[in-house]
């Protein structure tokens, strides 16, 4: 059936415009090769275990994985030996197969052990993911809130600042019984719970506040006055015989403590911190 005369038409006027497009495109001139960047000048401040989910996908993505891509080719080459077993050519199948089942056996050791410690920093980073979120809500008072604070080989976990002074928080999410009273008890500098006690806790809330007040001291030649914070997402804290320099509280009983305490900062001097630890903190992220 032969095409009509309109038709062939159209299909040549598509294709002188087609051609016509396509002269234009060629004929422009190229474009500066220039490097390109990112629109954000600044880095973001973190965000609630930021580190801790980096830890995490870390241990998963290149520890785990690399032990599982360690026993996989074991397995392969042991899978090979034995294919090559069929062939007159002798190749030492068993002794392939026996050291697969070795490296196998340990990958899998690796790769267990690796899945109890995300396991644990999973449970951590949802206590700090729970408290920060709640730390968020103190924004409406006029508090400024900062999170995972990269620090000397460590990080603090939130920063508090407010006209009631600054303070300095670390999350411990302790796992709790699945029944019956859920009550932390502190004594002195230890932490007690039913399974077991913690000695080290006071020691690390006290270094924190430490490399806080003195960062800031010379960053803005002020002393300022850091009070350390445990908090205890989930748990019951009894703290009557504590260490006094350390606040140990559930979440909940954060704002009243902080609502209690003296006015020591200025609305200024509030905003001229905020400004230096915003400073720091990304000095600490490109170095």
């Amino acid at each position: 059936m032969p095409f009509s005369t309109p038709l062939i038409q159209t299909l040549a006027q598509a294709n002188s415009a087609d051609s016509h497009m396509t002269t234009l495109y060629e004929s422009e001139p190229a474009p500066n090769m220039t490097k390109n960047i990112s629109p954000i000048k600044k880095k973001p401040l973190h965000l609630p275990g930021q580190s801790l989910e980096e830890h995490i996908q870390y241990l998963i993505n290149d520890k785990a994985g690399g032990y599982i891509a360690m026993a996989v080719f074991s397995l392969a080459l042991a899978a090979f030996e034995w294919i090559q077993f069929y062939n007159p050519v002798p190749y030492f199948h068993i002794y392939w197969t026996i050291t697969a089942i070795i490296v196998i056996a340990f990958c899998a050791f690796k790769v267990m052990q690796i899945r109890k410690t995300v396991k644990k920093l999973q449970q951590g980073l949802e206590g700090e993911r729970e408290v920060g979120h709640f730390l968020e809500q103190l924004r409406a008072h006029g508090y400024q809130i900062f999170h995972d604070i990269p620090a000397d080989n460590f990080n603090i976990d939130h920063v508090v600042i407010s006209e009631y002074g600054l303070f300095t928080i670390e999350t411990k999410t302790l796992s709790r019984p699945e029944k019956g009273r859920f009550k932390i008890i502190v004594k002195g500098d230890t932490v007690h719970t039913p399974f077991n006690q913690y000695s080290q806790i006071t020691p690390q809330a006290q270094g924190e506040a430490r490399w806080l007040r003195e960062t800031l001291q010379n960053s803005t030649g002020n002393l300022y006055p850091v009070q350390p914070v445990v908090l205890f997402p989930g748990w019951y804290v009894e703290s009557g015989e504590s260490n006094k320099t350390v606040w140990f509280l559930n979440p909940k009983g954060l704002p009243a403590f902080i609502s209690h305490q003296p006015k020591v900062l200025t609305p200024e001097e509030v905003m001229l911190i905020t400004d230096r630890l915003c400073r720091i903190v990304r000095d600490k992220d490109d170095n």
